[in-house]
């Protein structure tokens, strides 16, 4: 047989493969509806944002002994705390066991102390929750305005008391934020509580998958990341434009998540995960997308394990980042605080609290 026949033989299989492989794909039962998006095209990742390893230096706390450590606080005596996939928020304290403070039941993502010194959860199961120092835990809200919190995802609180929390989605809970992603239909929002009342009010909704947020310094404004918009948008809390929303930033390397103040004024942002092609060329083809749901955990493609970490200045500007290319130390960097010169941060897939001195 000829070289080029076989070579027509084999082209003619592999298409018959495809063929397969996409009628398969158009036959599973979609859980979602998309819609067609087209995002912004990747920034490239040169100055402030060249990769580097820097977050490879960081050291492990509690190592092998958390899971999925999301966010994290430091209250008053120094002892980090943050919640963990399984349920539990526990405290580290230097020279000391772990301490496991309660149980939540959950998934605690989101952690705030309040002026008081009690510890505020968004919980993504949950909703918002409070817990004392003996770990009594108290359900604050589980709707905002007759819609139940199905993704609480991060808390931040005034000096005054009054709570504020992001509800990434209001048709997916914790375990299908996925779904949320590729959907492209915006239904985050971002919720007042009123310590006083028990009333919750919606001041920001229509959100890309809302996650992260921060309350400015002077508490005119709160940033809230939208993970599915690659962004991060200012809702303004006074003045003429109270409870409007403009941008902040744009067009980000990764899916932002938690984010801080420094003492500095200056924005910590965590980045989840960095940018995938393969999902940003999918978002304008719904039925792609759809199909892609629909198919068992096992065998969708994994995120490129990469772990990122951004400083910018109060007008949206990268002024440094911290890279962990390939994951090997720490990936997935849900969130980020600077406690006494050193950025500590947490992981949705490691096992310990990052801590990298500055």
């Amino acid at each position: 047989m000829a070289v080029a026949e076989r070579l027509t033989i084999a082209v003619k299989r592999l298409l018959v493969l495809a063929s397969a492989a996409v009628v398969t794909l158009l036959a599973l039962p979609a859980p979602i509806h998309s819609v067609a998006w087209e995002p912004p095209r990747r920034p490239t990742l040169d100055g402030p944002l060249a990769p580097n390893q820097a977050l490879r230096g960081a050291d492990k706390l509690a190592a092998g002994q958390l899971v999925g450590p999301c966010d994290v606080v430091v209250d008053a005596v120094g002892r980090v705390l943050t919640g963990t996939l399984d349920g539990k928020i526990v405290r580290i304290a230097p020279n000391a066991p772990l301490e496991v403070l309660t149980e939540t039941g959950g998934r605690p993502l989101g952690l705030a102390l309040s002026p008081a010194g009690e510890l505020l959860v968004a919980d993504g199961m949950k909703g918002l929750l409070r817990v004392d120092g003996a770990g009594n835990i108290e359900v604050l809200a589980r709707e905002a305005e007759g819609q139940p919190l199905n993704l609480a995802s991060d808390v931040a609180v005034a000096k005054d008391g009054t709570i504020y929390l992001t509800d990434a989605s209001d048709r997916h809970g914790w375990d299908e934020q996925l779904y949320e992603l590729l959907e492209a239909r915006p239904s985050g929002r971002v919720i007042r509580f009123d310590p006083i009342t028990r009333v919750t009010t919606v001041i920001a909704r229509d959100l890309y998958l809302a996650n992260g947020l921060a309350l400015a310094p002077d508490e005119t404004f709160l940033l809230v990341s939208e993970s599915g918009g690659y962004r991060v948008t200012k809702v303004w809390l006074t003045g003429e434009r109270r409870n409007l929303s403009d941008r902040f930033v744009d067009n980000l390397p990764g899916l932002p998540d938690d984010l801080s103040f420094s003492p500095r004024g200056t924005l910590w942002l965590a980045l989840s995960s960095a940018r995938s092609a393969a999902l940003d060329a999918a978002h304008p083809l719904p039925f792609v997308k759809d199909s892609y749901a629909g198919l068992p955990a096992l065998l969708r493609p994994r995120t490129r394990a990469y772990g990122l970490v951004l400083e910018l200045d109060r007008e949206g500007r990268t002024l440094r980042s911290f890279h962990d290319e390939g994951g090997e130390r720490f990936r997935d960097v849900s969130a980020v605080i600077e406690d006494r010169g050193a950025l500590l941060f947490g992981t949705t897939t490691g096992s310990a609290v990052g801590s990298l001195p500055l």
